[in-house]
């Protein structure tokens, strides 16, 4: 199961995986995954084919832009830019 509050809109192709909590007014974009274990705060926005992986966590009011990927077991306390990936306590971009 997973826990889905009021007014979160779940666009086409996206995939919820179990035992995630999804905060009110949260938006999951188009062809977006969210993983096993993740919390996704009120009023957060996740950008279309991004990907959070297990465990993670995304504060209220957050905004992952398209293409963002967040790394297993991070927290995410500000916005994730388009085609970024974060890790990390808090979460910080890491490149490669």
């Amino acid at each position: 199961y997973a826990i889905i509050s009021a007014n979160v809109r779940v666009e086409d192709f996206s995939v919820i995986h179990p035992f995630c909590n999804i905060g009110h007014d949260a938006i999951v974009g188009k062809y977006s995954e969210v993983e096993a274990y993740v919390a996704i705060g009120g009023a957060s926005q996740v950008g279309e084919q991004a990907v959070i992986h297990p465990h993670a966590t995304i504060l209220p009011k957050i905004k992952l832009g398209e293409g963002g990927v967040v790394g297993a077991g991070s927290v995410v306390i500000k916005n994730v830019k388009e085609g970024t990936t974060v890790f990390g306590v808090p979460a910080k971009i890491v490149e490669f």
